[in-house]
């Protein structure tokens, strides 16, 4: 009885929202995708250039390096306590790293979150003397579909998984590292 009470509690507030024009849901940022061409001007000789996939929702957001396996995914990206999960796509895994969480990847959301401005990328950035020029930018639910489709992959915590170290897949994705900077 509690829980049904507390629902209907829930609904009202809700309905009351909608009608007063509260925004209530979590999607006030359109899903995007954002096509940035970096500019590397460090390297020794000719700038070296290459494709950075910024993806987002209105709780996801997740970074993509052309030629990289893997793509880092935080939820919850808009809170002091995201969680970041490394996705790597071509074997259905992710790993978690709610429990720890560096300041390599802190840095690392903090440097794509200056890609935003008020719910869209910028059409310029330089982060870490690196230029980013927005190539393309698709605004579409496909966006959404992806990220969920990654967020259903088989998850390991960071932690446990020297428990499973028998996954043969698990132990080859270790090997290849983790995305830690644009």
């Amino acid at each position: 009885m509690k829980n049904k009470c507390f629902f209907i509690v829930i609904t009202l507030l809700y309905a009351e929202c909608l009608f007063a024009g509260i925004k209530t849901d979590t999607k006030s940022i359109v899903s995007q995708r954002a096509y940035y061409r970096v500019i590397d001007s460090e390297l020794q000789g000719k700038p070296k250039s290459y494709t950075l996939t910024v993806w987002m929702t209105g709780n996801m957001l997740a970074l993509e390096k052309a030629g990289n396996s893997s793509i880092a995914l935080w939820h919850n990206w808009q809170t002091s306590k995201p969680t970041l999960f490394q996705v790597f796509k071509e074997h259905d895994y992710r790993i978690e790293f709610e429990r720890i969480h560096t300041q390599k990847h802190q840095r690392l959301l903090a440097q794509l979150q200056a890609l935003l401005q008020d719910g869209s990328f910028v059409q310029r950035a330089t982060i870490n003397n690196k230029q980013l020029i927005l190539q393309r930018l698709i605004k579409d639910d496909m966006v959404e579909l992806q990220i969920n489709r990654w967020s259903d992959y088989k998850t390991y915590d960071y932690a446990d998984i020297g428990d499973n170290e028998a996954d043969p897949v698990l132990a080859k994705l270790i090997h290849q590292g983790f995305i830690q900077k644009i």
